[in-house]
């Protein structure tokens, strides 16, 4: 087992299979008092945690680059947790990683909230389904926003054939 202490959060990769080398993280945001296992997103087939790099804890969230993919250790996914640092989602596949350890992902210092990170296109037509995946999901939500119009249009109930909403305050031209 290892931990971190990192900001208001204690980390611990607890050993899930010695066999395996596979581990699961442990969080606490009591200073250790109690321990919760970490929620990754379940839609995502089985995820052989292998290792983990603890990316960032300044914004008060947890940031991790998780190691999966036994086949390649170049690259990983990196997930941000909510507030307690138990829930986490994806926010990006195939983040660059080194031999030793060290991610390409940033944080710009003058900007709150804004990271920098480096990842691997696969070339068209391999196998990497995550990448697909994710490309084919933004695709069908563009062309699903494109369809309806845009915000404006839809403010203004241009093209959907109803009456445009009355203007607030706010939103009145002035000339």
């Amino acid at each position: 087992n290892k931990f971190l202490v990192s900001g208001e959060f204690l980390l611990v990769a607890k050993v899930r299979d010695e066999a395996a080398q596979t581990v699961h993280l442990m969080v606490s945001k009591d200073g250790g008092q109690s321990f919760k296992a970490a929620l990754l997103p379940s839609g995502m087939g089985e995820l052989e945690e292998k290792w983990y790099t603890v990316l960032d804890t300044s914004e008060g969230a947890v940031i991790l680059h998780i190691n999966s993919n036994s086949g390649t250790k170049d690259t990983g996914r990196i997930f941000v947790s909510d507030g307690d640092g138990y829930k986490y989602s994806q926010s990006l596949v195939n983040n660059v990683r080194s031999s030793h350890g060290e991610c390409e992902f940033d944080k710009v210092v003058s900007l709150q909230g804004v990271y920098l990170a480096n990842m691997v296109v696969p070339p068209a037509g391999s196998a990497d389904n995550d990448y697909q995946k994710a490309k084919a999901a933004a695709a069908e939500e563009v062309e699903s926003e494109a369809a309806g119009g845009s915000e404006v249009d839809q403010k203004h109930a241009r093209g959907t054939g109803k009456k445009p909403a009355k203007a607030s305050k706010e939103e009145r031209t002035i000339r």
